[in-house]
């Protein structure tokens, strides 16, 4: 047995907080055998029930980085980072203001650079970890700033879809639980563990159906292809996506607006979309939220759509694979990580092409006339949509499935999900639209409702 898999000091409890007996940088995740090279150990095949297993007892949130995203949320939270659900608030008056997002952008976009920086520094510059997946990577400044300036994107956008679940909730349209009576009775603190348990299972398999959307070739083509451009992931290539991704990735908070939840709970997931892609596309495999699963997706492209803690999913539908060297790599020396392999994000300059271009103008104009709808605040959004509901869910499908039916529109070719039957090809584009898709036009046409 190697060091890697040897038990750790604190038990049952070694992994807290994502780590391996409290530390999260230079660590060996409990199934890496030190005498093979970084990304060739195997792991265990996952199951569904050790899925099922681990969300009941809360595995995937106390021995998950989601501890240290709670204490991050709840400090801010606490610093008077809260929202203003009143009838003065910004929020109440339109679910696209200007006042709003100046009340949370900045503030929200310093934490994740800060948290991105810190993870990132530490790697590439503290020596804090060992073990790279590619062995000799060559650090460069301009890959690692345009994935940041696409990280600043998303937070925008995140800003966005606060804006419009505090109008959803300031306007009385959606009900939700007062934050003081989140622990102040059982109810409350079943409501806890119910989000605790399921909202990792969830955003793990929401995940894995919207991942796979994107893949099909239109999509892939128009919308996903920005972030594969990062074949070699760093720290802030995880949330460098293109802006209709970022809101397609954030729609896994959507379910919480069905349950009446405190607003906490949902600004602590939003806090959750925010930084946790950082640690999964570090590039490293001795370093909390090491995750070759993910590493292997951005090499080999059609394989692990889902999180490790879903990849019971990928194993189900024949797209799991386990290390290096079931993608064909063959590299003996354990001091070594995989061969370099060129990485598109090591050229950067050119004009964008024009179809890119024409998507992204394209997909702003389909929100364009919901947004108008509130040019005059509550009022005159109430006074444009009428009493004909038909309306508000036409802009709302505008805003939700025309950039789909756009992508398809545009020219796109073959490079994508490769096809596993028109059932189960049906099946999953089908679930990836009402995960991606669907929350945002029902999202737009509620406001206008």
């Amino acid at each position: 047995m190697s060091r890697g898999m040897a038990p750790g000091k604190w038990g049952w409890f070694t992994p807290f907080a994502g780590g391996r007996d409290g530390v999260f940088f230079k660590i060996t995740p409990a199934y890496v055998d030190l005498h093979k090279a970084p990304g060739f150990s195997q792991k265990e095949v996952p199951q569904l029930s050790t899925m099922l297993l681990n969300g009941v007892t809360l595995r995937y949130f106390w021995a998950s980085p989601y501890v240290i995203w709670l204490a991050i949320a709840a400090a801010l939270y606490a610093a008077g980072f809260t929202y203003d659900l009143s009838i003065r608030g910004a929020a109440f008056a339109s679910p696209c203001s200007a006042a709003f997002f100046l009340s949370r952008f900045p503030t929200l976009l310093a934490v994740t650079l800060l948290y991105y920086s810190f993870f990132h520094g530490a790697l590439y510059f503290g020596g804090w970890a060992a073990r790279p997946f590619v062995h000799g990577r060559v650090y460069r400044w301009a890959k690692t700033l345009h994935n940041a300036c696409l990280v600043s994107v998303g937070v925008a956008v995140w800003v966005a879809v606060e804006n419009v679940v505090c109008h959803l909730w300031a306007t009385g349209r959606l009900r939700f639980t007062a934050d003081a009576a989140m622990l102040a009775s059982p109810g409350g603190l079943l409501g806890v563990y119910g989000v605790a348990a399921l909202v990792p299972m969830w955003r793990a398999s929401h995940f894995f159906v919207g991942h796979h959307f994107i893949h099909w070739p239109a999509l892939y083509s128009a919308i996903h292809n920005v972030h594969h451009r990062n074949s070699d992931p760093d720290v802030f290539a995880g949330l460098a996506m293109h802006p209709l991704e970022q809101l397609w990735f954030f729609t896994g908070a959507m379910p919480l607006l069905w349950l009446p939840v405190p607003p906490f709970a949902f600004f602590f997931i939003g806090v959750c979309f925010l930084i946790s892609p950082a640690g999964g596309h570090s590039g490293w495999e001795d370093v909390m939220q090491s995750d070759i699963h993910h590493y292997l997706h951005h090499r080999c492209f059609e394989v692990n759509y889902a999180s490790f803690d879903a990849s019971a999913l990928d194993a189900l539908f024949g797209t799991y694979m386990n290390s290096l060297a079931d993608a064909g790599e063959k590299l003996e020396d354990p001091g070594k990580g995989a061969p370099a392999k060129v990485d598109a994000k090591a050229t950067l300059w050119g004009a964008p092409a024009l179809k890119d271009v024409a998507f992204l103008l394209g997909s702003a104009a389909c929100f364009a006339p919901w947004a108008a709808a509130f040019g005059g605040g509550a009022a005159a959004a109430a006074a444009a949509a009428g009493p004909a509901p038909a309306r508000a869910f036409a802009l709302g499908a505008l805003a939700g499935v025309g950039p789909v039916a756009l992508a398809y529109a545009l020219p796109h070719g073959a490079i994508g999900a490769k096809s596993k039957g028109a059932a189960v090809d049906a099946l999953m584009w089908s679930l990836g639209l009402a995960s991606s898709a669907l929350p945002v036009t029902l999202a737009c046409a509620w406001c206008l409702l």
